[in-house]
């Protein structure tokens, strides 16, 4: 078991909160901007995406294909970091390094929710790269995920202090196995369902066997409710805001 899976569980009257990309309804996805807003909202944490550049660099950014205009998209791991930020700025928003999202992590003293993407040229690279940069930075308050079983394993063992969860969801032909503790034969620590699989009866064997679970991407405040009455751990929201507000209301 990872050290630190405590601070990831859910408080005595709520579960935690995390920003979906940031608080992405009301900022830019997956940018300092939107991570900031998650914060100022009261969210416990951040969740964020990673992904490469065709020079290696290690970016925040979920989609693989970015629009150059006319209809035409560029694929992010054929294009250098600057012309990925290039295109960014275009679009009107910044795109950041993992190094500075990492900075802003250990800054701000709160949590961070890792996943890493799958759909990459070189996912084991991908790992190394990723555990590199967070041992760099420090690996409190950090949670790894991804929906790809091998980087979860390789994660673990690249970075064994650092909990990890495998994202499932609903329609994958994986979800059911790993749900009930194939998971922990990578070395994770729980799992990351999307709500819609998220029952009583697919949650409390992962409840009975200790497993973390957070949930994605839940907006509606009265399913925020429901999902904390069943017991999860955390909740990722785009709308920090209005989750807490029912939650805590």
């Amino acid at each position: 078991m990872s050290a630190g899976i405590e601070q990831f569980r859910r408080r005595a009257t709520r579960p935690l909160v995390y920003g979906h990309r940031g608080a992405r309804a009301r900022a830019p996805e997956n940018t300092l901007v939107a991570f900031e807003q998650a914060l100022a909202e009261g969210a416990d944490g951040i969740e964020l995406d990673v992904r490469a550049t065709g020079d290696g660099q290690l970016v925040v950014l979920h989609d693989g294909h970015l629009p150059r205009g006319a209809g035409r998209v560029a694929r992010v791991d054929r294009l250098s970091l600057e012309q990925t930020r290039h295109l960014g700025r275009s679009l009107g928003y910044s795109i950041p390094t993992l190094d500075e999202a990492l900075a802003f992590h250990h800054a701000s003293g709160k949590l961070t929710n890792v996943e890493l993407k799958s759909d990459v040229p070189s996912w084991p690279w991908l790992a190394h790269q990723v555990a590199r940069r967070i041992r760099h930075f420090g690996t409190a308050g950090i949670l790894i995920s991804s929906f790809h079983p091998g980087i979860v394993l390789w994660m673990t063992k690249l970075l064994p202090e650092v909990p990890a969860a495998l994202l499932l969801e609903a329609g994958r032909l994986n979800e059911a196995e790993h749900a009930i503790g194939g998971y922990r034969l990578l070395g994770a620590v729980g799992v990351h369902p999307e709500r819609r699989l998220l029952t009583a009866p697919y949650f409390e064997p992962l409840s009975r066997r200790g497993a973390l679970v957070n949930t994605w991407t839940v907006n509606d405040p009265a399913e925020a409710v429901r999902l904390a009455r069943l017991g999860v751990d955390g909740i990722v929201t785009d709308r920090p805001l209005e989750i807490l507000a029912a939650l805590e209301g």
